[in-house]
């Protein structure tokens, strides 16, 4: 535990040869010192916000690059930037200029990263097929990796600026988000896939007691029971198997390994696919196998969205019908999710701010 008075060692901005800047446990920063550190996490989050919402549709619908190759670029991306990021901080400790260890490094990364954004939605016009789709690759690791090289010395710098407990944690803002935050996230986005389906859940939910009545499949009831026993395996997997994966699997190793591993099937199943049926099609044979696939996301690092999706392709569905039946699968996984999560919440002593579980649900919403 440091003492007031006494040297930390992760202070840089000392000039080569002499020691560093000495800080009590009792310094506070100015609200000017504050806000120029805050500022720049607010580019990268509106810098952040197109790629996450926009991007892949940019690329899929104007650009026209096959979603197997927009998965495949970013699951690379991201496993390589698992490898930048503790490179970036290795490199940062051992900087020695004039200006400090981290200051040059993200002084460097914040022009080459806007440049490299600039240039992902910016692509010429004269690309097509496998030329856009390199430009898609190249640009977005490229964004990732002088993102990188901003973002890894920024972040060691704010620690570096106090030895105040309750000035860092000002500084970043992170609190745990707790548990009503999780379940907020999961009735937000109950609700909102709820109402994208909701003329096909009612013709489906109409069928489906008609088809319990009368012990036959009658219209919607089909893809109603499929989206039933399609729920059963990943259930089963998270009933028995969550403590297993919480104590094994939630490692870096296994997080990267499931993000390139299930993108570039992703973008092998795009690409060789049939794509010919429609989710009114599916069999049981295709539901055990779609929901065995879905109770495999429960791996951290694997999407569920994406595997399910992998599978639908991998049986022959289109596009729309496997993205369809995906999202009709989750309404069952996200209720019974939200359901649990909101059980150990009730159960539990923390007192609930429903102002905030409201402000998430409709955010997520």
């Amino acid at each position: 535990m440091e003492r007031a008075g006494e040297a930390d060692p992760l202070l840089p901005d000392a000039a080569p040869g002499q020691q560093p800047p000495v800080a009590g446990p009792t310094e506070r920063l100015a609200t000017p010192v504050k806000l120029a550190y805050a500022a720049p996490t607010l580019a990268t989050a509106g810098m952040a916000v197109p790629i996450f919402i926009y991007m892949n549709k940019f690329y899929a619908d104007a650009v026209l690059v096959p979603l197997g190759y927009i998965a495949l670029a970013i699951a690379l991306a991201r496993a390589f930037d698992a490898i930048t990021d503790p490179l970036m901080g290795w490199l940062s400790d051992r900087t020695r200029t004039r200006w400090g260890r981290r200051r040059p490094w993200f002084l460097l990364g914040a022009p080459l990263a806007a440049l490299s954004y600039f240039a992902l939605f910016s692509p010429p016009a004269a690309l097509e097929g496998a030329r856009a789709g390199a430009w898609f690759g190249v640009t977005f690791l490229l964004y990732f990796v002088f993102h990188t090289v901003f973002v890894i010395p920024h972040n060691a710098l704010g620690p570096e600026l106090t030895l105040d407990y309750h000035e860092r944690s000002n500084l970043f803002g992170w609190r745990d988000q707790g548990l009503a935050f999780d379940v907020a996230v999961h009735i937000g986005s109950l609700i909102a896939v709820v109402s994208y389906f909701r003329h096909e859940l009612k013709l489906m939910a109409i069928d489906w007691f008609k088809s319990v009545q009368t012990r036959e499949l009658v219209g919607e009831s089909r893809l109603a029971w499929a989206v039933l026993f399609g729920t059963i395996p990943a259930g089963l997997a998270g009933l028995f198997m969550k403590d297993l994966i919480e104590l094994y699997l939630r490692s870096p190793l296994v997080i990267a390994i499931t993000t390139v591993l299930f993108g570039a099937l992703l973008w092998w199943a795009d690409v060789n696919g049939k794509r010919r049926r429609n989710e009114h099609s599916v069999g049981w044979f295709d539901v055990l196998f779609i929901g065995i696939a879905q109770a495999i996301a429960l791996i951290p690092g694997t999407s569920r969205s994406g595997i399910t999706m992998t599978a639908g392709l991998m049986l022959g569905l289109t596009r729309e019908a496997a993205a369809r039946f995906s999202f009709l699968l989750s309404i069952p996984i996200i209720l019974l999710a939200g359901a649990y999560l909101s059980l150990q919440l009730l159960q539990s002593d923390i007192a609930i701010a429903w102002d905030m579980l409201v402000l998430g649900t409709v955010v997520s919403a």
